[in-house]
């Protein structure tokens, strides 16, 4: 169902971050084999949702990993195939490979540099980059539901299952009004 909303994307520009979850106590445990997409930090027992929206905010792409998972590593794949103009990323993704392969896609990386960066290739439009705050109001419309904010699947197919389920709603509401 929610492969069918993401026809509908406004892809002008698409935003990309990530969100940890804390997983309950009783998610973890899964049987040998098993997928679980469960990390230990600092916190605790957590899940990253890594996720792309589009110009409106709507979720396009996501993928589930551990919550100790970095940004920069999933980026290349979650951003596999996207058709915006401009990929808007925060610090997180601050790194030429990212910025070489969403040229390669044929659109323009709005990513600021880290402070310790010290080759800068590219600028970016901080105009633009204000417009990251959709993929932020994403993420916390999509923590309102408590399925999502708090993991309570074991499996990880089966919390990306919930996660997809998530995102419809978000698209209904939208395509409602």
């Amino acid at each position: 169902m929610f492969e069918r909303f993401i026809d509908e994307a406004d892809e002008e520009w698409n935003s990309i971050d990530s969100t940890i979850n804390r997983a309950h106590q009783h998610a973890s445990g899964v049987r040998k084999g098993a997928e679980s997409a469960i990390g230990r930090s600092r916190g605790g027992l957590s899940s990253k949702v890594h996720a792309v929206c589009d110009a409106n905010g709507n979720p396009i792409r996501f993928s589930v990993t551990e919550g100790q998972r970095h940004d920069a590593a999933e980026a290349v794949n979650i951003m596999s195939d996207l058709d915006g103009e401009v990929i808007i990323g925060d610090k997180g993704y601050d790194s030429e490979e990212i910025r070489d392969h969403i040229a390669a896609l044929g659109a323009e990386p709005v990513i600021p540099y880290r402070e310790s960066t010290k080759t800068r290739r590219h600028s970016f439009d901080k105009d633009l980059y204000k417009a990251r705050h959709a993929v932020e109001n994403m993420f916390a419309k999509l923590k309102q539901m408590r399925a999502f904010a708090t993991r309570y699947d074991k499996l990880k197919r089966n919390y990306e299952g919930m996660t997809a389920m998530a995102c419809s709603v978000l698209w209904a509401k939208v395509l409602r009004n």
